[in-house]
């Protein structure tokens, strides 16, 4: 965002270490988004989908910031794209797509995992959802803090896609034809699995939790193999420290997990603390956390390059 809080999407031409021209998107106006948030799926150059927070549509825009088209979610529970706290890919498949979603269920609902769906299937041209993808069973009566209930998809292959929920260590795989999920571990040795609440987590207990337990935030295949991204405490026996210290001194670390399906194989990675990553050829680009602001009030975020070998 920029200082009027109009969309910048930053291209940058990785052989000439320059950005190019930047893709305009405003905040406000008639090809404007009008919210305080949102998520882009940049499909090509002038095939921008956009996800605006608390809306019941998105848009499709071109490269001059102008609206292409208008769709309609048509839930009949406002189920709506779901941006808060982590960010997603979307998997695309004939004239559909598969989207992270949420709806307004109170988070303290009992019975929440059961009235929200965190998947479902949209249909471009109806302007509808069509189907959805359920959370796991072992979810139902239990609670989380809010901001990792939801899930993150992206593309396993052509007819598959690949479901991360931060709260597990198991990867869920879709298949588009059949509706069927099988499930594989792709999660670090140390520590122990998450524990889930029976009850609503108060504020001391969801910041605790962030602190301490893993979060699995996102998973991506490139190459036939399958890439995660976990942040955890660096050492399990910071856990009895104060959560102050635990910040404070940076005790939380972020690993890259990379398994391999065709011997079950599994690296691990230490990474700087991340928010995305994606791969390029035969490179890996992490962005990171730093941010650094210009003249303009414009802000900035490091980001790194990793050669794969």
């Amino acid at each position: 965002m920029d200082r009027r809080q109009d969309l910048l999407i930053l291209r940058l031409d990785l052989e000439q270490g320059a950005y190019l021209e930047p893709i305009h998107i405003p905040r406000e106006g008639p090809d404007g988004f009008n919210a305080p948030d949102l998520f882009i799926s940049y499909k090509a150059e002038d095939s921008i989908y956009v996800f605006p927070a608390l809306k019941d549509h998105f848009y499709l825009y071109n490269s001059f910031g102008e609206i292409l088209k208008e769709y309609s979610y048509n839930s009949r529970d406002f189920s709506r794209f779901y941006i808060s706290g982590f960010y997603s890919d979307i998997f695309y498949r004939n004239g559909e797509m598969i989207l992270p979603t949420i709806n307004d269920t109170r988070y303290d609902d009992q019975d929440y995992f059961e009235k929200v769906i965190p998947f479902q299937k949209y249909e471009l041209v109806e302007q509808r959802f069509s189907d959805s993808i359920e959370y796991p069973k072992s979810l139902i009566g239990k609670f989380l803090p809010s901001n990792l209930t939801g899930g993150q998809i992206s593309n396993y292959d052509n007819e598959t896609a690949i479901i991360n929920f931060p709260f597990s260590d198991s990867l869920y795989l879709y298949k588009y034809e059949d509706k069927s999920i099988v499930t594989f571990y792709c999660g670090i040795e140390t520590g122990h699995k998450n524990n889930f609440y029976d009850h609503v987590p108060d504020r001391a207990e969801s910041i605790e939790y962030l602190t301490k337990e893993k979060n699995y935030e996102f998973s991506k295949v490139h190459n036939g193999k399958v890439y995660r991204l976990v942040s955890h405490l660096k050492d399990e026996n910071a856990r009895e420290l104060p959560l102050f210290d635990i910040i404070n001194q940076n005790l939380r670390g972020v690993t890259m997990i990379e398994f391999d399906p065709k011997d079950s194989s599994i690296n691990y990675y230490e990474m700087p603390i991340a928010r995305n990553f994606v791969f390029q050829d035969d490179r890996l680009i992490v962005g990171g956390i730093s941010i650094r602001e210009d003249e303009n009030q414009d802000t900035f975020r490091k980001f790194y390059v990793y050669q794969l070998k």
